[in-house]
């Protein structure tokens, strides 16, 4: 639970209940939809903004850029806050209220107020020396720099007004143009996830925001597996239980997918590599699956992928930066790190432990 210095605007009850497992309830005001957008709740909001802070938190849809022009037409010191519409998109459905918590973390930790002072120092030659007339680019850009979707005149003002730094733009520019890359591709995620934590759910929401269709496969091997059971103060886990997390958290995604890997029979990790690749390919052959690139956070494994793959492998956050966390520090004291267990491993650590 953190603080927020003013209140937080949203559409509906269901934005509510999933703000307030970040912010305090008090802070949140409902408007109930357009037809809550009305003058009586406009006027209700300027009151309020005399003396409080107005932050903005729509659906990233038609109806919520709407709502938002509205009310800041009536209160332009009204600071917006843009959800990511690929991860408040849930069976096609597009909601606030299907964000998860960290989702929503994210957003209160990067809100961009207006400076001050009137420093401009992005034009349009920024938009357009860096390929930004793509739409689908300006849309990646805007989402990685929490400030929506806009077209070219109104991302350079955008830039401007709000306490983006040159180079915070390069970067995002920069990642930007990789995970343009990968808009069509199929990409494939291996882990054994034992158990699943907040860094695995972080990594592979990144890399399917890179992608066409994202597999993630859970890998199990009978001896190894119960050698971990043994040794962690975890109550005992399953490949169906690490599945059974994954897809809980992962729910809605349209474009990720978990599949079971079985490796028995194949020399343990680091050896193996060329009889777990040929496994992987009987896999991909069995499920009738096409595969375009791996993604790991694992530098040796990228260099195993690059061997013994005849795909290519790419690295992301080799140091971390998502969630400085692993299984093994979980499994070795559970209690310790039980706030980096997502809700789904949490809940059933919970009801478990002692057994």
């Amino acid at each position: 639970m953190i603080n927020i210095d003013g209140i937080v605007v949203v559409e509906g009850k269901d934005d509510k209940t999933a703000v307030s497992r970040v912010i305090q309830p008090d802070n949140i005001y409902i408007l109930n939809g357009m037809s809550g957008a009305n003058q009586k709740k406009i006027d209700d909001l300027k009151r309020l903004a005399k003396n409080n802070k107005i932050y903005i938190l729509t659906d990233p849809d038609f109806a919520g850029k709407k709502i938002r022009e509205k009310i800041k037409e009536n209160i332009p010191t009204a600071i917006d806050i843009y959800a990511s519409k690929y991860l408040a998109t849930k069976k096609g459905n597009v909601g606030i209220e299907n964000m998860s918590e960290d989702d929503i973390l994210d957003l209160f930790q990067n809100i961009h107020e207006k400076k001050s002072n009137k420093e401009y120092i992005f034009s349009l030659n920024d938009i357009l020396d860096n390929g930004l007339n793509n739409r689908v680019k300006r849309e990646l850009l805007g989402d990685l720099l929490s400030i929506g979707y806009c077209n070219n005149k109104k991302l350079v003002k955008l830039l401007n007004i709000l306490n983006i730094s040159k180079k915070d733009f390069d970067d995002a520019v920069k990642k930007t143009n990789e995970m343009y890359i990968f808009k069509t591709k199929n990409a494939a995620i291996f882990g054994k996830f034992f158990p699943v934590h907040k860094g695995h759910v972080w990594f592979i929401k990144q890399v399917a925001r890179y992608c066409r269709e994202l597999y993630v496969f859970v890998c199990e091997e009978t001896l190894r597996d119960k050698a971990l059971n043994e040794k962690s103060k975890l109550p005992d886990l399953s490949i169906n239980d690490r599945r059974r997390f994954l897809e809980q958290e992962l729910k809605g995604y349209k474009n990720i997918h978990i599949l079971k890997l079985n490796e028995d029979g194949i020399e343990p990790y680091p050896n193996g590599w060329e009889n777990w690749t040929k496994r992987v390919y009987e896999k991909i052959k069995e499920c009738n699956i096409s595969l375009d690139c791996v993604f790991t956070n694992e530098t040796q494994d990228k260099e195993n992928y690059d061997k013994y793959f005849d795909i290519p492998a790419y690295l992301i956050d080799p140091k971390r930066e998502g969630y400085s966390i692993s299984s093994t520090m979980i499994r070795n004291d559970p209690t310790k790190y039980i706030e980096y267990m997502p809700n789904s491993v949490k809940k059933w650590y919970t009801k478990n432990k002692g057994r």
